[in-house]
């Protein structure tokens, strides 16, 4: 058995969801790890839980076995040589990596106090030895449900997923505040077809200063500071990239010029006020256009919040 490096593609969200072939998965925003059932690539462990990540000093990735005694440590008879792609999850993504990141005595008192990690199961790249990442999808998600049967352990499930009305589906998912769908293709191998569908906002905002570029984009704007109006002030809620290198270069050469223009962003999301950001902060924002139908006092804190209620959907790769 080697290291599994857990699939990661550009795919990209079909024009039509409606064909009962593409699906679309519950998005998680946890922590990609890879669980090895009765072997590990190390040689360390029964069974090892490995982070998508790899260490900067020993170039191994990072091992999370302890942080998940009450599934690691277990035995699952049958299921040697098996390999699943997981999602750790627990409160939040914040909670799940302050766990994966403690030593195993705070990992373990910090889920006895909030609940334990569960692994979400992405996908299963070997079963009983035998690499199935060729298999299309549907295959594997019937593998899948056998050996959760098998571990029988309730901290291991399996991620919902829906193969109609994906679009409603999202608008759902978003409005409860969850992260939205990966699009799969059931005929596809493994880490082939994936999207996501994410939610994402149109946030009109004014440009009120620049962030200096670096590296390639040294001596020339490298970012945008953008502000909304909020009790008759402008008021920063981040920066966002500059668009193409042509728009680039034309905020560099009219600098005075742009400054109090309006422009749409889209963002994640808006995180909570903190130090410097009284109204919250764009999270990761991208360009989208300039506004020349908007007034200065449009870009209004009030607009911002009308349009958070407006999720609509993105495609990024997985």
């Amino acid at each position: 058995m080697y290291v599994i490096h857990p699939a990661s593609c550009k795919g990209y969200i079909p024009e039509d969801l409606s064909p009962n072939h593409i699906i679309g998965e519950l998005k998680i925003d946890g922590a990609r790890n890879v669980l090895y059932l009765g072997c590990d690539p190390y040689g360390t462990h029964d069974n090892g839980l490995y982070s998508k990540r790899e260490s900067v000093v020993s170039g191994k990735m990072v091992d999370n076995t302890a942080t998940a005694r009450h599934i690691t440590g277990l035995t699952y008879k049958g299921l040697k040589n098996t390999v699943l792609d997981v999602e750790a999850f627990s409160v939040d993504l914040g909670t799940t990596t302050a766990i994966l990141n403690s030593s195993f005595r705070k990992a373990k008192a910090k889920q006895e106090e909030v609940g334990f990690l569960t692994l979400n199961v992405i996908d299963i790249v070997y079963y009983k030895g035998k690499d199935v990442r060729s298999w299309p999808l549907w295959r594997r998600k019937e593998l899948q449900e056998e050996v959760i049967k098998k571990m029988n352990n309730t901290n291991v499930v399996a991620i919902p997923y829906w193969s109609r009305s994906l679009v409603k589906r999202f608008q759902s998912i978003a409005a409860d505040g969850g992260e939205g769908l990966v699009i799969k293709n059931l005929n596809s191998a493994y880490g082939m077809d994936w999207a996501k569908m994410k939610k994402s906002y149109d946030i009109s905002v004014i440009i009120s200063g620049y962030r200096e570029g670096k590296n390639s984009n040294y001596g020339t704007v490298g970012a945008l500071e953008v502000s909304v109006w909020y009790k008759d002030q402008l008021v920063p809620i981040g920066h966002v990239n500059a668009g193409t290198q042509r728009q680039r270069n034309d905020f560099n050469k009219n600098r005075k010029w742009y400054i109090g223009k309006a422009l749409d962003v889209w963002t994640h999301e808006v995180t909570e006020p903190s130090d410097g950001f009284p109204l919250g902060k764009l999270r990761k924002p991208s360009f989208f256009r300039l506004r020349d139908d908007l007034g200065k006092k449009e870009c209004s804190y009030k607009r911002l919040q009308y349009a958070l209620k407006q999720a609509k959907y993105i495609r990024d790769e997985y």
